[in-house]
């Protein structure tokens, strides 16, 4: 077959064309692919578990596509993984553990998908991590306390999901972060003041939840983007120095329902 002819074949780019079909279980014979790229095309189906026969892997990006079914990777399967990128898909189910024994992952990309479930503590395990991006799915839950070990993270996506509880005050551990948004979710309480320790942040949106108190501990720092829910019609945080107030339950306006303040 094809695929035997190209059995050493260590790179398989195909991105933003017109492909259609299923992606075909033979691809997962290339044991010795190293980055596999079918993003932007119109491939339906499941993802084919045969892909865990790809123990070389570097580089898995499939966003893009209207891909179904759940994700089949299996624990151990991509010792070598950087980066997965799974976003813009159709997929369902829960985030499994096995993505957390990914150890060498510096980039997970499941956002918009229809997931559900938790968020896994196991993901403490990804220590290389320096983006996450969970955003527009169905996940509920808490953010875990683990999140705090993940000192290389620089952006956190999981705005608009159903996620619930406190925000972890570890999250005042991650000094590198530059984006954090939990906007549109179910949280509560007050945020934590570590937060205002890290100097890097240049995003966070905070819109469209359930916090109370002030966020002026955060009003030292230099946000390009500082996004709560401080509007005069839905006044729930105050907030000083935010330069974009929401309204809950409003997704008019140029940030779904969150307004400049600065203009």
């Amino acid at each position: 077959s094809i695929i035997e002819n190209v059995s050493e074949l260590r790179r398989f780019m195909i991105l933003a064309n017109e492909m259609t079909g299923t992606i075909p279980s033979s691809l997962g014979a290339l044991s010795n692919m190293e980055r596999l790229g079918l993003s932007a095309n119109n491939f339906t189906g499941t993802i084919p578990s045969s892909l865990n026969n790809m123990h070389e892997l570097e580089m898995l990006l499939l966003e893009k596509n209207s891909l179904s079914g759940t994700i089949p990777f299996a624990a151990g399967s991509f010792p070598n993984l950087t980066q997965l990128d799974l976003g813009r898909n159709r997929l369902n189910g829960i985030i499994p553990d096995s993505i957390t024994t990914y150890g060498t992952l510096e980039r997970l990309a499941l956002g918009e998908n229809n997931l559900t479930g938790t968020l896994p503590s196991e993901i403490m395990n990804l220590s290389r991590l320096h983006s996450l991006g969970l955003y527009r799915n169905h996940l509920d839950g808490v953010i875990p306390n683990e999140i705090g070990y993940l000192y290389n993270l620089e952006e956190v996506f999981l705005g608009w999901n159903a996620l619930t509880g406190t925000l972890p005050e570890t999250l005042g551990n991650l000094l590198h972060l530059e984006v954090l948004d939990l906007s549109r979710n179910n949280f509560h309480g007050e945020v934590p003041q570590s937060l205002a320790s890290i100097e890097t942040l240049a995003f966070m949106g905070l819109g469209a939840n359930n916090f109370s108190g002030s966020l002026d501990f955060l009003c030292n720092s230099s946000y390009q983007v500082l996004m709560a829910d401080c509007h005069p019609d839905s006044h729930e945080v105050e907030c000083s120095c935010c330069n974009a107030c929401c309204k809950n339950g409003d997704l008019s306006g140029p940030f779904f329902g969150c307004f400049p303040m600065n203009l």
